[in-house]
Order: structure tokens, then C-alpha cells, then sequence
């Protein structure tokens, strides 16, 4: 059984061909403007347990298109592009800049996986968790999951340079998530 101050994380991106297609519009609806912004349309967030988080999207370009150099194997595709987790702490009264990473003595957050999915080549996972020193009060905090992606002109497979912000969601840590 999970004790009420911690939460469970479950995020994962899935990597589509490339002819699949890798941008969309920014998507915000209204109701959650304030906790979601939504860079693609097919983003997914679901809550069967009030104490675990569900959080997916199909992800853009994996594979190498077309030909390809001498030098470069056959096969390849870039790596899942893995989302990064926080857990801010602030105050609503404060307003939106006013949230800050939360202290390592009031939450933290762990990492129990990173890799590819069972069974699924091009389906990338990420599980974790945030653990609260005490059960958090509600409104106090909130998650910020991020996922960066990185899309080589030259698909170098070693190289690892800047990336760009694709995705961002923000979770409220409310009443129902902090009940035992």
C-alpha cells in the first residue's frame, strides 16, 4: 500500500515513423489553461487513483528518413526523448512566477525507470515518483513535467546538443490527490 504522501508517476512518449505527422498547432483549452499547456493535440493525462498520475504522448520524428551516408549503420533512430519531472512549491496568492523547485526536506522526486517499453521498441517510459516529507497540504504544490526533444540535421547518433521544449504540463497537487 502506498502511503498517502507519496504520488506516482507514469509518463511515456511514444516514437512515431517518420512519416507520421511531427508538429501540431498549441492547444490550450480553456478550463485548464491555468494547469495545462498542450503543444500537440494528442497529449493524454489520466487519474484512475487518486495518489498516481498517468501522463502520455506520441512523440515526432524517430527514424532516419531516406538514404543514407556510407559512414552511418543501417539502422537507427534517435532516443526516446524523456520527459524531466519537478515538484515546485509556491503560493496561489503569489501568482504563476511565484513557484519555485520545492525544497529536497519538504519533496523529492525519484526516478524507478528510464528505457525503453516492454515489448515495444519505439514506445519510451519513464516511471517515478514524488515523495513528500508530510503529507502536503492542498494547492501547495504542483508537478511540472517537461519533455525536450532533439532532432539532428545530420542524425549523428552520439552527439547530444541543445534541446527544444515540446511539451509541458502542469499538475496541481489537490485535495484528492493528498487524501489517504
Amino acid at each position: 500500500m502506498i502511503s498517502p504522501p507519496t504520488l506516482i508517476i507514469l509518463v511515456h512518449a511514444v516514437q512515431q515513423p517518420i512519416g507520421q505527422p511531427a508538429f501540431a498547432a498549441i492547444n490550450i483549452d480553456r478550463s485548464e489553461a491555468t494547469d495545462t499547456g498542450n503543444l500537440q493535440t494528442d497529449r493524454a493525462r489520466g487519474r484512475t487513483d487518486p495518489r498516481e498520475l498517468t501522463s502520455g504522448s506520441p512523440s515526432a520524428v524517430s527514424r532516419r528518413p531516406g538514404r543514407r551516408r556510407p559512414d552511418q549503420r543501417p539502422t537507427g533512430r534517435h532516443g526516446p526523448r524523456m520527459p524531466r519531472c519537478a515538484c515546485k512549491s509556491g503560493c496561489r496568492d503569489g501568482g504563476e512566477l511565484e513557484w519555485h523547485d520545492a525544497p529536497a526536506a519538504e519533496a523529492s522526486v525519484t526516478q524507478l525507470y528510464e528505457g525503453q517499453a516492454l515489448f515495444q521498441k519505439d514506445l519510451g517510459l519513464w516511471a517515478g515518483s514524488v515523495t513528500f516529507t508530510t503529507a502536503p497540504a492542498p494547492d501547495a504544490y504542483r508537478l511540472l513535467i517537461e519533455e525536450f526533444e532533439y532532432i539532428s540535421a545530420t542524425y549523428a547518433e552520439n552527439r547530444r546538443a541543445p534541446s527544444r521544449l515540446i511539451y509541458a504540463e502542469i499538475i496541481e497537487i489537490d485535495a484528492a490527490m493528498v487524501q489517504g
